[in-house]
């Protein structure tokens, strides 16, 4: 080979390895920009199941609470007093699962809310 030959492939080979770093580069930035998007996403399905079990925990207690309401209401139902005990029963009864409605909706509006 002539040493104009060596100079161009030379000069070639310098070329391509510049593009070659270069492209390394980018591949870093990419990496890093995906490593931040990957954490990024583990905070949110962290955050999400937390509020899942949020949920779920209120869930139960609603449930909880209406099957109380129920067997009340069917305790109440089934009595058998005479008619003046069992109405002011019931309504003391009504009184209480209203307090408690008004309690649960309280609650529920004092939570704060995870907007997504």
């Amino acid at each position: 080979m002539e040493p104009k030959d060596l100079l161009e492939h030379f000069d070639h080979l310098e070329t391509r390895l510049l593009e070659v770093l270069a492209e390394r580069e980018d591949a870093r930035r990419q990496l890093a920009a995906s490593d931040q998007d990957r954490e990024r996403l583990r905070q949110q399905v962290k955050q999400q199941a937390e509020a899942i079990k949020k949920m779920q925990k209120k869930q139960e207690t609603l449930q909880n609470n209406f099957q109380k309401q129920h067997n009340i209401s069917k305790i109440v139902s089934s009595m058998n007093a005479d008619e003046k005990g069992t109405a002011e029963l019931k309504g003391k009864i009504e009184a209480y699962i209203q307090d408690i409605d008004r309690c649960i909706t309280f609650l529920g509006q004092s939570q704060p809310s995870n907007g997504g």
